[in-house]
């Protein structure tokens, strides 16, 4: 079915990581149902992301595509680091199924690419050397106060920094593997030379400008539910010093008015979305999607900053 889909002339001039990559994507676009198929800007991360791989190929020395294989391999990343961790090491007498140390599975000149800053891409980068095959990645966001957690479902050599990223740090596990399912040594390495992830300077401009001013307005659209249909609102997102209003465009409908409380959360989805869930102390959740990831991201930091500010004035006022 590859050949149907990748002209043969073509394959041989593709580095193993792009083709497994684009034909992941071709595969997915195939799909019979439109809830199976991937988004048009997951579609196109996904092939930026391939043609990354392509130019790395290209650069490298033709003599080292015989001895090493693109790790950027998308399509044969789909385990977690659960998994790995999960996995129980052969019977001692088995010294060919495990591997570690130097001179086992590896991966050379491993490095992150790409701009730690919020709605960018960061990309796991390297050469799978000794028999490696494939990687298994987990990202992982360190705290300011020395805890760390494995960021749910970021398994993938690509990895979209979010507002959630801002003030923390990030960093990637990876444990190579060959053919037959044996690991090699976790290999660690922090994005953004193991600084915090800042905004770049226009979006913290933007967010000062709105905590001097005590008011910000963003536009989105918020998905309505219903037991029929699902359909999407235009709203107005009104973020001031002490509480928050959300209105309806189309009928100037009060959607949400309310004080900050320290038990609304935003949840912030993986990937190139534009989307956040915002819940509220009752439980229940709504879904907003913006212009862009910046616009979801400006808004998302900008909340939260006038939620805290707000959640200390109370704690002030009450002592």
């Amino acid at each position: 079915m590859l050949d149907e889909i990748i002209l043969p002339c073509l394959k041989g001039q593709m580095d193993p990581g792009s083709l497994i990559s684009f034909s992941a994507i071709a595969y997915q676009c195939i799909k019979k149902s439109r809830e199976e198929r991937p988004t048009m800007v997951e579609i196109v991360e996904e092939l930026r992301f391939s043609l990354h791989q392509q130019e790395i190929f290209k650069n490298t020395p033709e003599s080292s595509h015989r001895e090493r294989t693109s790790l950027m391999l998308s399509g044969q990343v789909d385990h977690s680091l659960d998994d790995a961790y999960s996995y129980q090491p052969p019977p001692a007498n088995d010294e060919d199924s495990y591997y570690l140390g130097e001179d086992g599975l590896g991966i050379d000149g491993f490095q992150i690419t790409g701009d730690a800053k919020p709605g960018s891409t960061l990309y796991c980068v390297g050469f799978a050397v000794r028999g490696t095959s494939r990687c298994m990645f987990q990202w992982v966001r360190h705290f300011e106060d020395g805890t760390w957690k494995y960021i749910d479902g970021a398994t993938d050599p690509g990895y979209v920094v979010t507002a959630d990223d801002v003030d923390n740090i990030i960093a990637v596990e990876g444990i190579p593997m060959d053919d037959r399912g044996r690991q090699g040594k976790v290999v660690r390495l922090f994005a953004n030379g193991q600084n915090k992830i800042t905004c770049d300077p226009e979006m913290q401009q933007e967010i000062d400008n709105y905590m001097s001013v005590g008011l910000a307005l963003f536009s989105a659209s918020l998905l309505m539910d219903s037991s029929e249909t699902e359909s999407w609102e235009q709203t107005t997102i009104s973020l001031r010093r002490s509480k928050f209003q959300i209105k309806i465009s189309r009928t100037q409908d009060i959607f949400m008015h309310t004080k900050y409380s320290s038990l609304f959360s935003i949840k912030i989805p993986l990937g190139l979305t534009t989307e956040f869930a915002l819940t509220r102390p009752n439980g229940s959740s709504h879904t907003f999607s913006f212009q862009d990831v910046r616009m979801r991201d400006t808004c998302v930091l900008t909340m939260r900053m006038f939620q805290s500010k707000a959640l200390d004035e109370r704690t002030k006022t009450k002592a």
